[in-house]
């Protein structure tokens, strides 16, 4: 498949691919749903093992930034980036986050 077809099925430009094919540029993680149905499985590894890293990974794969993350738990968006680096969320809100992303 050339640059073009897979522009046209990711809804972005070709010279796009050539920066992401070319390691110039990272996909938006607004992008990252339509990469992953394309390819068929997540270009991006997480370990597991960490509620941070399962937010994370809940956010790429649905697309969503830390804002949007933050407005479906009922937190700021920066609550979400500190979660993602390690902080640890309240309990009142931790169930909410396993509720959604299990």
């Amino acid at each position: 498949m050339n640059q073009e077809d897979v522009a046209k099925k990711l809804g972005v430009t070709e010279s796009c691919i050539w920066l992401w094919e070319n390691l110039e540029a990272k996909p938006q993680i607004h992008y990252m749903p339509k990469i992953i149905a394309f390819l068929g499985y997540c270009p991006v590894e997480f370990d597991m093992s960490s509620i941070g890293n399962r937010i994370k990974s809940y956010r790429y794969v649905n697309g969503l930034s830390c804002d949007s993350l933050g407005l479906l738990l009922g937190v700021k968006g920066g609550a979400v980036s500190y979660w993602e680096n390690g902080g640890i969320p309240k309990p009142k809100t931790l169930t909410k986050i396993q509720s959604l992303i299990g």
